[in-house]
């Protein structure tokens, strides 16, 4: 069974690299890639996805309980955080405000594509 995935991230560039390795890549499923996340409640409860790659830029936008409320609002759903500093202090608060765990924007797709795999496995 594939992985539902849906994209939060403004960056364009990487959003569509991203978006382009999980088309093309057998066992996952892009739902939606969205440069923001003005719709992201009717968008997840429409699209039904299993895991969200959010940018953690956009996370912030929505406020410092946006993972938490997340979590309450879709237990189901596995949220992975993307940023470009692993020294970012929002990463820590970020889990524990209920992501699953985040990836560095700078690793290579393969590794974002098994740590969306080794997540969505972990919550079964």
């Amino acid at each position: 069974m594939a992985v539902r995935i849906v994209i939060y991230e403004r960056d364009c560039g990487f959003r569509k690299a991203l978006s382009s390795q999980i088309a093309v890549t057998a066992g996952y499923v892009l739902l939606g890639a969205f440069s923001d996340t003005i719709e992201l409640e009717n968008q997840l409860r429409g699209l039904n996805p299993q895991v969200i790659l959010l940018d953690i830029e956009l996370s912030m936008e929505l406020g410092k309980t946006a993972n938490g409320q997340l979590h309450r609002e879709f237990p189901e759903v596995d949220v992975l955080l993307l940023t470009s500093d692993d020294l970012d202090e929002r990463v820590m608060e970020g889990i524990c405000a209920g992501a699953s765990g985040y990836l560095l924007k700078k690793i290579p797709p393969d590794r974002i594509l098994r740590a969306i795999c080794e997540i969505y496995d972990r919550s079964q």
